[in-house]
């Protein structure tokens, strides 16, 4: 942990959004601090949009699930694995969290009990022969296709925005944020944080300097400027709500959540297994959300 002149878990929990503080901290003491926060936004073509009639975007799944009605095949992407849609795992995962699945229990092992509705809405958007046929686990992947201006809406980053715009400086990106379910706001972290290694011949003068970079509002402001990434300083939250690039994600950050995994690279492929098992027709929701438990715990 940090020394307490450096970081403490009353002082994480004043400077940054709560996720940081349900996931770096722990028993009074701190053991990381967050360099910036991201968050998952419905990102959209203003053009596509406007050719379409589409005056605002949904807010809530329902609204979104008509509207990919609406616009027909190839206008969300939904419903496919990581091979195709960048993000899939979080993206469900985020549905599963709107959804009050727990994700983890108290012990930190996966629980994904009560997961199988946002694994069914989730991977309706892929299934022919439904009312909301919006995606093909097929190439170009998601990025690719909105990046060529033929895909109206995904799901994505601050990250996936900046890529997006210079892949193609032409495009006209809306930003909103992502949809909710009826209950309480709830929004996916991502984020990347500083330690300091156990072993460190200089551990004080290593969280003095992290503590400075990204505690300190005028460091960590250069530092999001120089990324171009969402601050996760609650200061510049306030600060740059309202800005048209990091608006959306910096007050997003106030109700993200984080989800423990051990391993986020073995998660992610778990994740998307698991949406194919069920797109593919070897499993049900109900039986891939058992195996994908199963096979996060071992």
């Amino acid at each position: 942990p940090a020394p307490i002149e450096a970081a403490s878990a009353a002082m994480v929990d004043a400077t940054f959004p709560t996720a940081v503080t349900q996931e770096l901290t722990n028993s009074g003491a701190a053991y990381a601090l967050p360099l910036y926060m991201d968050t998952y936004a419905l990102i959209y073509n203003k053009d596509l949009f406007d050719k379409a009639g589409v005056t605002l975007p949904p807010n809530n799944w329902l609204a979104l699930q008509d509207l990919a009605k609406k616009l027909g095949f190839n206008s969300i992407a939904l419903g496919g694995s990581e091979a195709t849609v960048e993000g899939a795992s979080d993206i469900l995962a985020l549905m599963m969290m709107q959804d009050n699945v727990p994700m983890n229990d108290r012990d930190g092992k996966t629980r994904l009990t009560g997961g199988e509705g946002a694994l069914s809405f989730y991977t309706k958007f892929i299934n022919p022969k439904g009312g909301y046929y919006a995606w093909d686990n097929k190439l170009p992947t998601a990025f690719n296709r909105f990046a060529q201006g033929t895909l109206p809406m995904l799901i994505g980053t601050h990250a996936e925005v900046a890529a997006l715009r210079k892949a193609n400086a032409a495009l006209r990106i809306g930003i909103a944020p992502v949809p909710q379910a009826p209950s309480a706001p709830v929004n996916f972290a991502s984020y990347a944080a500083l330690s300091v290694w156990v072993g460190s011949m200089h551990p004080v003068e290593a969280w003095q300097f992290i503590n400075d970079l990204a505690a300190n509002p005028e460091n960590a402001l250069a530092y999001a400027a120089a990324a171009n990434v969402p601050p996760a300083h609650r200061a510049l939250i306030g600060q740059f709500e309202n800005d048209p690039d990091v608006g959306v994600f910096v007050k997003q950050s106030l109700t993200a959540q984080p989800w423990y995994r051990l391993n986020e690279n073995a998660s992610r492929t778990a994740f998307s297994t698991m949406i194919e098992s069920v797109t593919n027709g070897v499993l049900s929701p109900q039986a891939a959300v058992r195996a994908t438990e199963d096979a996060l715990n071992r």
